[in-house]
């Protein structure tokens, strides 16, 4: 009984492994693929955000503050490609009126950069 238990568990170990060496080389792959296709780094981001934020939220706005931990990078892929696998820039950008006694909408706004092509697309809006 002892030796079925011993068999059948290093089976199941090997199995384990196998299954986490093919994951592991897929998601690499893919990470790869995503890497590469970076165009656009994080400094490179945060200032098409705030662009924007100007271009569509910039009446009787004082400043717009990215803080760094307001930042985070995300992985996103295709199972059916990995090939096209890509990074974005989740970025939220607080808005500071020109005055206290300025009305405002619109505290912040949360976005999206595509690293590959920079293109910004709107996620929420912080009221």
């Amino acid at each position: 009984m002892k030796k079925i238990l011993k068999i059948s568990l290093i089976v199941i170990l090997s199995a384990v492994l196998v299954v986490g060496a093919i994951v592991g080389g897929v998601f690499g792959y893919a990470a790869s693929s995503a890497k590469n296709a970076m165009k656009y780094d994080k400094a490179q981001c945060v200032e098409l955000a705030k662009t924007y934020a100007q271009t569509n939220f910039g009446e009787g706005v004082k400043e717009f503050v990215v803080a760094n931990d307001d930042v985070s990078k995300e992985f996103k892929y295709n199972g059916k490609d990995l090939k096209n696998s890509y990074y974005v820039y989740e970025i939220e950008v607080k808005i500071i009126p020109e005055s206290l006694s300025s009305f405002i909408a619109v505290d912040g706004i949360d976005l999206e950069i595509d690293t590959r092509t920079g293109k910004v697309k709107l996620v929420e809006i912080d009221r």
